[in-house]
C-alpha cells in the first residue's frame, strides 16, 4: 500500500543555501534539456524526448554544460530531466488525443522567480535516520531537522521517493512510502459512512450530516486585495517585493488560504474517522465555530486571568499612592461570578474620594 506524507523542515542558513542550489540545478537541467529538444525540432529532426534519452544526453555532455555539477547531488539534475520528460509525454499524448482532460501545451522554460524551488530523491541513501526521529537525511545536504517526529509517521514503511520544495518561505519534504500489506479492511462493529465532497458544501455524509464550506477565499479577500495593491507599487526584483506578503516565490498570502482549506478538511476527516463517540451535529458546530468571520479576522476570546494574579499585579503597581488598585480579592471574585463582566471595580482611591 502506497502512502504520502508531508513534513516541514527546519534547515540552517547553510542548508537552506544548499537546498536552493539543488533546486536551481534541477531548473538548469530542465531548461538545458528543453533547449536541446527545441534545437532538434528547429533542425527538422525527430526528437527523442523520453526521460531515458534525456538522461543519456545529459550524462554525455554535463561536463561541458555545467562544470560545477559535482557541487550538488545527481538526483537534482535527474529530477529536472524527469519533470521535462513527463511534460513532453503529456503534450504528445494530449496532441494525439490519448490523454483525457484539459489539453496540455508544449513545455516552457522555467524562471527563478516564476517556478517554485523543488527537486526529488529517488535513489541513494535518504529519508529517516535511525536513532534520530526528528530529522531527515538529504544527500549532499546532510542532516536536516524536522518540526515533527518523522520516524513515528513512517514507521516500518519503506520510503521510495522524497521531494523537497519551498512554499511561502518554508521548506517541506513530501515522502512517498510503501507499507507492507494491502488496503486495511474495515473493522467490524464500527459504523461506516460515505463522504461526498462538494463546492457549495465542504462535504455531505451518507447519514445526513452536512459540513459547511469555510469559504477561506471570501473570508480573506480584503487582505488579498490589499496585498496585491502593495505588490503593484514595488519594483520587480527588489528586496521589498520579495518581503511583500504577496511577493516573492512563496506567495505567502495564497499559501495561508490553501493551508486554511487543508486544515478544515483535515479536521473534518479526523472527526469522521475517530473511533468511538457520536459523529453528529455537535462536531459540525465545533468546526463551524472555529471558522473565520467574513471580515477575515478571527474572533478572539480573552480569558479572564485568575484573581490571585490580578491581586498580585495590582500590589506591585508602582506609584499607587493610595494603596493597591484592587485591595480586596473578594471584589474580583464577585466580578467574575456575576453575570455582567462590565461591573465596576472599587479601589482605595474611589473609596477615599467618596468619603470626602
Amino acid at each position: 500500500m502506497l502512502e504520502a506524507m508531508k513534513v516541514a523542515l527546519d534547515p540552517t542558513p547553510r542548508q537552506e543555501r544548499a537546498l536552493l542550489s539543488h533546486a536551481g540545478a534541477a531548473r538548469f537541467a530542465y531548461n538545458a534539456a528543453l533547449a536541446h529538444v527545441k534545437s532538434q525540432i528547429e533542425a527538422g529532426k525527430r526528437p527523442d524526448w523520453s526521460y531515458c534519452s534525456l538522461r543519456r544526453w545529459w550524462n554525455a555532455g554535463k561536463d561541458g554544460l555545467a562544470p560545477w555539477w559535482r557541487e550538488n547531488s545527481k538526483e537534482a539534475y535527474n529530477a529536472g530531466l524527469e519533470s521535462l520528460g513527463r511534460a513532453l509525454k503529456n503534450y504528445s499524448a494530449s496532441k494525439a488525443g490519448e490523454r483525457k482532460g484539459r489539453r496540455a501545451g508544449f513545455p516552457r522554460f522555467k524562471t527563478k522567480d516564476g517556478a517554485a524551488p523543488s527537486y526529488s530523491y529517488t535513489t541513494g541513501s535518504f529519508g529517516p535516520i535511525d536513532g534520530d526521529p526528528k530529522a531527515l537525511k538529504l544527500p549532499r545536504v546532510g542532516r536536516v531537522h524536522c518540526f515533527e517526529d518523522v520516524a513515528r509517521r513512517v514507521g516500518d514503511a519503506k520510503v521510495t521517493r522524497m521531494t523537497i520544495s519551498r512554499r511561502a518561505g518554508r521548506w517541506y519534504a513530501s515522502l512517498s512510502v510503501e507499507r507492507p500489506g494491502g488496503v486495511p479492511s474495515p473493522v467490524r462493529g464500527r459504523p461506516s459512512v460515505g463522504v461526498d465532497l462538494g463546492v457549495r458544501k465542504l462535504a455531505t455524509l451518507s447519514d445526513g450530516t452536512v459540513v459547511p464550506n469555510p469559504h477561506a477565499y471570501k473570508a480573506r479577500f480584503s487582505g488579498l486585495k490589499r496585498a496585491q495593491r502593495e505588490l503593484s507599487r514595488k519594483r520587480k526584483g527588489s528586496a521589498r517585493r520579495e518581503r511583500a506578503p504577496q511577493g516573492g516565490a512563496g506567495e505567502r498570502t495564497h499559501s495561508r488560504l490553501t493551508l486554511g482549506c487543508d486544515a478544515q478538511a483535515h479536521r473534518r476527516a479526523r472527526a469522521d474517522v475517530r473511533p468511538g463517540g457520536d459523529r453528529g451535529s455537535e462536531r459540525v458546530r465545533d468546526d463551524a465555530q472555529s471558522l473565520p468571520r467574513p471580515g477575515g479576522r478571527r474572533r478572539l476570546l480573552r480569558r479572564v486571568p485568575p484573581a490571585a494574579r490580578i491581586q498580585g499585579g495590582a500590589q506591585r503597581r508602582p506609584g499607587g499612592g493610595g494603596g493597591p488598585l484592587l485591595p480586596k480579592q473578594q471584589d474580583v471574585l464577585a466580578m467574575r461570578g456575576s453575570e455582567s463582566q462590565a461591573a465596576p471595580v472599587r479601589s482605595a482611591r474611589t473609596d477615599a474620594r467618596n468619603a470626602d
